[in-house]
């Protein structure tokens, strides 16, 4: 068997697959060489809609919010993490190694915990709301346990927005 044999029907082979990619590449080109311009109602759709909403209506706002610490507005905590979100968002589109920064300091954030067990309320086997009154005391100290939480949680329930 001769050596150029095999060698003659790689070239083919890659002359061939070459070809073909490069017919396609074409194509490609050829298709989107003549898009339309978008219309007045499409170019319309792709603009975000005004928020109507104050941010502290916002509920997104509120909600990002949500673990602000005792006695801080979760409205105001929540301004401020978005700011530190654009920031850090820009920092990262040109440095992506300071997202491992950013995250790091995400962790060292204080953040809410809640303070012992609804056992009595499992959703999935049951309702929660069968028996309140037999666990009531546990309820009332959760609460009373949990006051952060549940102020946080009133005070963005208070934002209608949902923008």
């Amino acid at each position: 068997m001769n050596l150029t044999t095999p060698l003659r029907i790689l070239s083919k082979t890659i002359l061939w697959a070459l070809g073909v990619a490069a017919v396609f590449v074409l194509a490609i080109v050829a298709i989107n060489a003549f898009d339309e311009h978008l219309s007045p109602q499409t170019a319309a759709l792709s603009k975000a809609p005004d928020n109507p909403y104050a941010p502290e209506e916002n509920l997104y706002i509120a909600l990002v919010g949500f673990d602000a610490p005792e006695g801080q507005s979760v409205v105001t905590v929540g301004q401020e993490r978005v700011a530190e979100n654009d920031i850090a968002a820009a920092k990262f589109l040109n440095d992506p190694r300071t997202l491992a920064e950013r995250l790091e300091r995400s962790k060292d954030r204080k953040k809410k915990e809640f303070k012992g067990k609804a056992d009595f309320c499992r959703p999935i086997t049951g309702s929660c709301w069968t028996g309140v009154e037999r666990h009531q005391p546990e309820i009332n100290g959760l609460l009373g346990d949990n006051q952060g939480t549940v102020s946080s949680l009133s005070g963005a329930a208070c934002a209608p927005g949902l923008f």
